[in-house]
């Protein structure tokens, strides 16, 4: 199914892109990494080309959100259980230092001030990367509320937000933690 969409460094989100996605190709590693383990060569084009799309701060940016947040949400965890050698590693621990450096003072993280989306996008990473969640890791839940009009941080021809998205990554990052602590 995918064939279609690979070019010779990592695959289009459709045939004739001129910016590539490194979500979409976080999560086509993560299908290849379920699905096809023996497929090293591939695996280790998309786990390569994520490696090279990282930013020097160790984040992401990718053209379907306005955060890198999300962006570092679905490489970071895709190259930790998929990505192979030692490059995988470093990749994942800068974006981890990354996530570590710019949480907010109020214990949130968001690129324009902090929202509960992005502060459960960065402890979704967290969690998935099998790191230790942030000191302080109370006042980060404390930013996991649902906000009947979160921000619009999406991307298609304006910013949108599809809510109900929003809201089950807000809950999963929430269950989450409270299950972890309880």
């Amino acid at each position: 199914m995918l064939k279609r969409f690979e070019t010779p460094t990592h695959y289009a989100c459709y045939v004739g892109e001129d910016t590539p996605s490194p979500t979409a190709n976080a999560h086509v590693l993560e299908a290849l990494g379920a699905a096809a383990p023996g497929d090293s060569a591939r695996i280790a084009k998309i786990s390569d080309w994520l490696a090279a799309c990282q930013r020097p701060d160790g984040s992401w940016q990718d053209k379907w959100h306005a955060s890198p947040y999300y962006a570092v949400a679905c490489c970071a965890p895709a190259i930790h259980r998929y990505g192979l050698g030692t490059q995988a590693h470093q990749t994942v621990s800068r974006a981890l230092n990354w996530l570590r450096d710019t949480r907010h003072p109020d214990g949130s993280w968001g690129v324009w001030g902090g929202t509960a989306e992005e502060t459960a996008y960065a402890l979704l990473t967290f969690a998935r990367c099998n790191a230790p969640p942030p000191p302080s890791l109370a006042t980060a839940l404390a930013h996991l509320t649902l906000d009947p009009a979160p921000p619009a941080l999406w991307h298609d021809k304006d910013l949108y937000c599809p809510v109900r998205i929003v809201h089950a990554t807000i809950r999963a990052a929430r269950h989450l933690y409270t299950q972890q602590r309880a």
